[in-house]
């Protein structure tokens, strides 16, 4: 793999366009831990800044559906009024539910087996 990026940024930024642009370089070549911890960087200069939305759909492709909930949540905060913030809040929650649903069918033939053997 090839190193980080040297991404020049000017000091009146503070970093920003430079973290989001590695974060970026990172999303794009499947370094999805790379791109969340430059896109936690750019929030950690800029709190404001509208990356939620971004951060929640990389950890769900990191595997981390319960932390792409919580990011999920801040963009809706962040954007009440962000169609994108509630889809991405919707599909994380439908994907949750599926798991949970598809967990709980799957132990009940278990239980249910337990069960007969008592008798």
């Amino acid at each position: 793999m090839p190193e980080t990026p040297i991404i020049m940024t000017s000091r009146k930024s503070n970093g920003l366009e430079g973290r989001i642009s590695q974060a970026f370089f990172y999303q794009n070549s499947g370094r999805y831990r790379k791109a969340i911890q430059s896109y936690l960087q750019a929030l950690a200069v800029d709190p404001n800044f509208q990356l939620h939305t971004m951060l929640g759909v990389l950890f769900e492709l990191d595997d981390e559906p319960q932390q792409a909930l919580v990011e999920h949540h801040h963009a809706v905060r962040k954007l009440p009024g962000d169609a994108g913030a509630y889809a991405g809040l919707a599909g994380i929650l439908g994907r949750l539910i599926r798991v949970e649903v598809a967990a709980f069918a799957l132990a009940q033939p278990c239980s249910n087996t337990r069960e007969d053997t008592t008798n």
